[in-house]
């Protein structure tokens, strides 16, 4: 599935991307039969199995419905709405917490001219940060516009908590998948001597436009993703 949030208005709505159809979940598990449904992406999530069951079987009976309307055999219904209609939040937009690992990618290491961590080097982005995946990147007056850089990272979404979790479980925790971009203000970064205000600003941490539950990607390993800064590939 493609779980989305969006705007409708001013209001935020859990939803599904379905045949280019933004699919508003819990009023169309109400209008298919499908039962409650939250309207709230984390609040999904955070219902586990029993919700997110009723769920895919609102996005199933959803693309039956799309496909009928595709066919000219029945009218739109209310609750879906052309997805270049509505303006995409972040897949999770109130995460509890944002947490990063720095040189991950043994390209950035390349990159940078250092060899691999010998463990994971663990920072954080505030929520706050988040922004949709379309929505512009807002440099602020104080930040030289020459050293804001971007990094393109895959984002694992954990869908239950857990701690002292095995490495043979761990998989189990993970909801699903999304596309983030950790941009960052270097000069801040440098003045700082560490990394969560520059990599903190409102707006640098652009990520979607859905996340992908874990069922549909079998090796999240061997994914690859790409950058483009105006055109021109970066990363």
């Amino acid at each position: 599935m493609k779980l989305i949030s969006f705007y409708k208005g001013k209001n935020l709505r859990a939803g599904a991307a379905v045949e280019g159809y933004a699919i508003d979940l819990e009023k169309a598990a109400k209008g298919l039969g499908c039962g409650v449904v939250p309207d709230s992406i984390r609040s999904i999530l955070e219902g586990g199995e029993p919700v997110l069951g009723r769920v895919r079987r609102t996005v199933r009976r959803s693309e039956a419905r799309m496909d009928r309307v595709a066919a000219k055999k029945d009218r739109r219904p209310v609750w879906a709405i052309p997805l270049g209609d509505v303006a995409l939040a972040p897949p999770v937009p109130n995460p509890e917490k944002i947490i990063c690992v720095g040189q991950n990618y043994i390209d950035h290491c390349r990159e940078q001219g250092v060899d691999p961590p010998a463990s994971p080097i663990i920072f954080a982005k505030f929520p706050t940060s988040l922004t949709g995946a379309a929505s512009p990147i807002k440099i602020p007056p104080e930040t030289v516009t020459r050293a804001v850089d971007f990094e393109v990272e895959l984002a694992f979404v954990i869908g239950r908590e857990g701690k002292r979790i095995t490495k043979r479980n761990a998989m189990s925790h993970v909801a699903g998948y999304t596309v983030m971009n950790d941009v960052t203000a270097r000069d801040i970064q440098r003045s700082d001597g560490q990394w969560v205000r520059a990599k903190s600003i409102d707006t640098f941490g652009p990520c979607g436009p859905w996340l992908i539950t874990r069922d549909e990607i079998d090796k999240p390993h061997d994914l690859r993703i790409w950058l483009k800064v105006n055109g021109e590939t970066m990363q």
